[in-house]
């Protein structure tokens, strides 16, 4: 069924206004409004994406995955990450959408990791919002998806942290302009690695906790030798820890 676009009430039109200059309750309020599943909900939705889309101030904002299994450090990467480009570029914006696990037996979320994501400047270009899993499986929810539909219209790049994941959640691909799977040393041996579906998706490869050097190289080389084998890389490229980039991986 195909909706007709209503007027905007000025309600609406103000938190619009108030969400390009990041204030956070008014992107907060819209982005509740877009996580709401219910019916009633949708019109609304197709009423502001129709407004956003007919105006000329629009920042489509590029959107990065971040999957990999529970501790492996996701959290605390985004955040330094987030950190780093803010003070890099006083130009940008960031929001980041980080995806809990929900219990099997209560059905509720810890919602815990933005206690990992401490600004004390330039946190007004950065916003923060938890979801939970609600048990479905993928590593991102429907909800992930329609929160990030309307923050591209506010924000130059949006994180997308999945929910620690195993090995078949992989629905981050069809969402994400750059996938990348995080990892840490020693995470499997080359048989370990191919197993994994999750080892086809992802455009890059961050070994993450790398303060040892010599647990990240073997690490590093086990990683390669299994791209090599799934013929993911080219099967005579020379592997080199030091120039690791080349071939989209990254110590850190």
């Amino acid at each position: 069924m195909t909706l007709d676009a209503r007027p905007l009430s000025e309600l609406r039109k103000q938190q619009i206004s108030d969400a390009r200059q990041h204030k956070k309750l008014a992107v907060a309020k819209l982005v509740s409004l877009f996580e709401n599943r219910l019916k009633e909900s949708a019109q609304e939705r197709h009423d502001i994406i129709c407004h956003l889309n007919a105006t000329a101030e629009r920042r489509d904002g590029c959107i990065i995955g971040f999957t990999g299994t529970p501790g492996a450090g996701k959290s605390t990467l985004i955040a330094e990450l987030s950190k780093a480009m803010l003070a890099h570029n006083p130009d940008i914006s960031i929001a980041v959408l980080a995806v809990d696990p929900s219990s099997h037996i209560s059905g509720g979320s810890i919602l815990g990791d933005r206690t990992r994501m401490r600004l004390t400047e330039n946190a007004d270009r950065l916003y923060f919002r938890s979801q939970a899993s609600n048990l479905e499986l993928g590593g991102i929810t429907q909800a992930t998806y329609h929160a990030t539909r309307i923050l591209r219209y506010f924000y130059d790049f949006i994180f997308i942290e999945t929910v620690g994941i195993g090995q078949n959640e992989i629905d981050i691909q069809q969402m994400g302009h750059h996938t990348f799977l995080v990892m840490q040393p020693l995470a499997g041996d080359q048989i370990q690695f191919m197993k994994c579906g999750i080892m086809e998706i992802p455009d890059s490869f961050i070994i993450n906790k790398c303060d040892e050097e010599k647990l990240a190289r073997n690490s590093y080389y086990m990683l390669r030798t299994a791209l090599k084998q799934a013929r993911l890389v080219e099967l005579n490229a020379s592997d080199n820890a030091a120039e690791a980039h080349k071939d989209h991986i990254f110590l850190v």
